[in-house]
């Protein structure tokens, strides 16, 4: 997975362009976060057909991360924070946010 500022996560299924997904985490408020996936469909494939099945997936994944970051009751010391190296987007997106938090 990769990440971009300020709000897009690429995440690798793949080296072609149809096996990456793009999610977007747009900010409503300061307890919502609406997210938006976009994918590049191969060539040939049924648009509706493709996005119902690809929704069950990438919901299924969504809810799962919404529960974790629910779960979550105070902001994620990174000092402490036991990491492994597919939390490197996560970690570089805490990192800048509190850069553009103390910048303020």
């Amino acid at each position: 997975m990769d990440w971009y500022r300020p709000n897009l996560s690429v995440i690798n299924f793949g080296s072609s362009a149809d096996s990456k997904l793009h999610v977007f985490s747009i900010p409503e408020s300061a307890t919502r976060t609406r997210v938006m996936t976009v994918r590049h469909l191969p060539p040939g494939v049924d648009a509706a057909t493709w996005s119902a099945r690809a929704a069950t997936v990438d919901n299924t994944i969504l809810d799962e991360d919404r529960l974790v970051v629910e779960s979550q009751q105070e902001p994620v010391d990174d000092d402490r924070e036991i990491s492994v190296a597919t939390d490197a987007p996560a970690v570089a997106f805490r990192r800048w946010h509190q850069e553009m938090l103390k910048a303020r």
